[in-house]
């Protein structure tokens, strides 16, 4: 039995802007977003080279959560402005848990 009162995985979030370094962007803030969560004693966090390599796959978010037993899937979208980088996030609860 583990200590872990809650469980997440940070899925990679998608570029919504139309230059390709935004890319990377993302994939760092989601990397960063993942390590600061760690540091969080209760919360299990998946591994960002697990939700990464996901990213390669078809796999419904539904799927994940019940092959990795979590409660929450955070997923999100990146989008550069003229002046400003915009950051959307949505918090899925995943239902049976």
């Amino acid at each position: 039995m583990d200590d872990y009162s809650v469980s997440i995985a940070v899925m990679p979030f998608r570029n919504l802007s139309p230059e390709p370094e935004m890319e990377f962007f993302a994939d760092g803030f989601v990397e960063d977003l993942i390590a600061d969560l760690t540091r969080f004693l209760t919360l299990r966090v998946v591994a960002s080279q697990s939700t990464f390599g996901l990213s390669q796959t078809d796999r419904s978010v539904d799927d994940v959560a019940e092959e990795w037993d979590l409660q929450y899937v955070l997923e999100g979208s990146v989008r550069r402005g003229r002046r400003s980088i915009r950051l959307c996030t949505c918090s899925l609860a995943m239902m049976g848990q």
